[in-house]
C-alpha cells in the first residue's frame, strides 16, 4: 500500500510529522525513495521557546537539503492537527487535549512561515499540501486506523531504533506518499508575499 507513485510536478517530495516528542522530516525522490532523513526534539523550555526552536532548526535542514541536492522545486506534505469529537456516556470526548493541539498548531505555524521564507530566499516555488494523519495511515497501510507499529512496518523504516524514530519517521514518509497523490497543491512562489502599506492620514487636534 505504500508504494510511491511518479510526480510529473515536483521532482522532490518532503514529508514532516511535527511533534514536540520528536519532528521526523523525510525527503524522497518518487522513482528512487528516502533520499535523506532526520528527527528534531527539544525536551526543555517554555512551550512557544521549544515551537520556535524546533521550527527553526526543521527548516535549517531543509535549507541544507534544498543546497546539497541542488533542486528548486519541491511539494511538501505536512500534517496538520485535528481535534475529533465523539459524544461519551458524560458528553463530548476530544480526540487531544485542547492544549497539546494549540501547541502543535503553533509548531506547524512555525515550520510554515519557515517554508515560505526558504521559497522566497532560496527556491523558484514550493507546492504545500497540508495532510490529514487518517488520510496518511490509509495511503501507507490500507486503514485510516493503523497503529503506529503497523505504519512502521509499511514503510522503509522498520529497521530504525529507537522505536519512536522509528514512529515520526515512518509518519513523514506517508504525509509525503499523500503530497505526492494530492492535484490541488497550494503554491507557494516569491509572488506569494505581497507588500502592504497602510496610508494613515494625521489630523490636528
Amino acid at each position: 500500500m505504500g508504494e510511491m507513485r511518479a510526480s510529473q510536478i515536483a521532482p522532490w517530495i518532503l514529508g514532516i510529522d511535527p511533534g514536540f516528542t520528536e519532528t521526523g522530516v523525510v525527503l524522497l525522490d518518487p522513482q528512487a525513495g528516502p533520499m535523506a532523513w532526520a528527527t528534531f526534539s527539544l525536551k526543555k523550555g517554555e512551550d512557544l521557546e521549544r515551537a520556535i526552536s524546533l521550527g527553526v532548526t526543521v527548516v535549517e535542514w531543509i535549507k541544507d537539503q534544498i543546497v546539497e541536492w541542488g533542486f528548486g522545486r519541491m511539494r511538501i506534505g505536512i500534517e496538520m492537527p485535528i481535534v475529533a469529537v465523539r459524544r461519551g456516556p458524560s458528553g463530548a470526548i476530544l480526540s487531544m487535549n485542547v492544549t497539546t493541539y494549540l501547541k502543535q498548531a503553533r509548531l506547524v505555524q512555525e515550520i510554515e512561515a519557515g517554508l515560505m521564507a526558504l521559497v522566497v530566499g532560496n527556491m523558484w516555488w514550493a507546492e504545500l499540501v497540508e495532510v490529514n494523519n487518517t488520510t496518511s495511515k490509509k495511503r501507507l497501510t490500507g486503514s485510516g486506523r493503523a497503529d503506529k507499529s503497523m505504519m512502521v512496518a509499511a514503510s522503509p523504516f522498520k529497521d530504525v531504533k529507537p522505536v519512536h524514530t522509528a514512529e515520526a519517521l515512518a509518519d513523514a514518509y506517508a504525509h509525503a506518499l499523500v503530497a505526492i497523490d494530492d492535484e490541488q497543491p497550494s503554491i507557494l512562489t516569491h509572488m506569494t508575499l505581497r507588500t502592504v502599506q497602510a496610508n494613515i492620514e494625521g489630523k490636528a487636534d
